[in-house]
């Protein structure tokens, strides 16, 4: 067991983590699927929290700062991620709450 970790973190990272080559460029292709994986999670997230904010477990004012995040979410950084953002987001959405869904979709977005 040792040796496995030990070996691990030896490994090249599996994102770049050059913040501006990033805002300049956005996701690497090498990246691409590291980035699908996180918008994943981040929409999974996002519909939890939704949940609990109608369940009245999340007041207010933390559902509106987790609903601006998503908005940023969903309208990207640069048109590649915000490709992405909807890529993932449409092929996991039919698995969302209607509701949820019908929270998302509205959201303004100069995506592409």
């Amino acid at each position: 067991m040792r040796l496995i970790i030990s070996g691990f973190n030896r490994a090249p990272p599996l994102i770049s983590t050059d913040l501006t080559e990033y805002l300049a460029n956005g996701v690497a292709p090498e990246n691409e699927l590291s980035f699908k994986n996180f918008m994943n999670q981040r929409w999974m997230t996002y519909k939890n929290d939704y949940l609990q904010y109608r369940l009245g477990f999340m007041d207010e004012d933390m559902w509106h700062a987790k609903f601006n995040s998503m908005e940023g979410l969903y309208y990207g950084t640069n048109s590649k991620d915000c490709v992405l953002a909807h890529y993932v987001y449409d092929a996991m959405k039919i698995g969302f709450d209607r509701n949820f869904v019908e929270l998302v979709e509205p959201i303004q977005s100069d995506c592409p």
